[in-house]
């Protein structure tokens, strides 16, 4: 059964009290930094990934083998959702070098906010449409945005399972629905509401 936004939240709290050396959640960022980096960036923070943010700023799942090494070394090795700070840090990274998107005249529209234990980010892409929340998709360093699917439907589905299975994530992505790039393609993205709804 999947759980809700909330109930992935709750049940962090319940393992941190369960198994505090392996689940590491930072506490909550404020709702004035949020604020602050959306202003400053012109990015709006997807809903979901937001109120995770209000609980925890970041955090990750440490693996058995890695509980007696630096936090450092642990966290390198381990799917880490980004703390605002880490957010803010790496976006304007790869706005400043127009990563992957040197030709794009607009504004950056990709919003990491997770890096993974092979050291492969994780993003949403800027919605171009009111109250639509990004999916999330790869953003393998080896690849175009053209071809950085979707791996999951929002960030509380991404949550959901990061959250079932310890830490792990499915980077395998959906060859049937548009990648990032064509996610910012008012077609594409067409097309994928329109598949949503049947």
């Amino acid at each position: 059964m999947c759980l809700s936004l909330q109930e992935s939240l709750d049940r962090i709290d319940e393992l941190m009290k369960e198994h505090p050396e392996q689940v590491r959640f930072n506490p909550p960022a404020t709702i004035a930094a949020i604020q602050a980096f959306e202003n400053e960036s012109g990015m709006s923070i997807p809903s979901f990934y937001k109120e995770f943010l209000l609980r925890f700023n970041g955090g990750y799942f440490c693996a058995s083998n890695l509980i007696d090494s630096p936090r450092d070394t642990a966290a390198w090795n381990s799917n880490v959702i980004f703390c605002l700070e880490e957010l803010d840090e790496k976006y304007w990274e790869l706005c400043g070098q127009k990563w992957k998107m040197t030709d794009y005249k607009y504004l950056y529209p990709f919003l990491p906010f997770c890096r993974t234990n092979v050291q492969e980010l994780l993003i949403f892409v800027s919605p171009f449409l009111p109250c639509v929340e990004s999916p999330v998709f790869d953003a393998f360093h080896e690849s175009s945005p053209q071809e950085w699917g979707l791996l999951y439907q929002d960030f509380e589905d991404f949550l959901d399972e990061f959250v079932a299975n310890s830490g792990a994530i499915n980077l395998t992505a959906e060859s049937d629905y548009p990648s990032a790039y064509g996610w910012i393609n008012w077609m594409d993205l067409k097309e994928y509401w329109e598949d949503q709804k049947k």
